[in-house]
């Protein structure tokens, strides 16, 4: 949270002519509540459902550029290897999402609040 993959994302989507999307946004639209709010009340495992939802309503789309958070392939090496026959490319600062995690109040992914 808060490293910058929704700026970098908006950006490369403008480069590419593309279209953008933010699983975090799609999450909170979905859900009413921000997720934040997610976290506290209803735990990661919620969240994680939510967040592969809002990948999944994305479905097929083609040009498209998509910000995740880093634990959306925590659990799931089948859907890392899906998304990576897509073309779908992860980069993560582990330590950055660390630090920015524990100053926001959201545990960063996989570990527990």
């Amino acid at each position: 949270m808060g490293v910058g993959k929704s700026t970098v994302g908006r950006a490369l989507a403008a480069r590419l002519g593309w279209e953008f999307a933010d699983t975090d946004a799609l999450v909170e639209s979905a859900e009413g509540r921000t997720v934040e709010a997610i976290f506290r009340a209803s735990g990661e495992g919620r969240f994680r459902e939510a967040e592969w939802d809002a990948l999944r309503s994305l479905g097929g789309r083609k040009q498209l550029v998509v910000a995740t958070g880093g634990g959306l392939f925590l659990g799931s090496r089948a859907a890392c290897a899906s998304c990576a026959t897509r073309g779908v490319v992860l980069a993560r600062c582990a330590a950055c999402d660390r630090g920015r995690a524990h100053r926001s109040g959201r545990p960063p992914a996989g570990v527990a609040g």
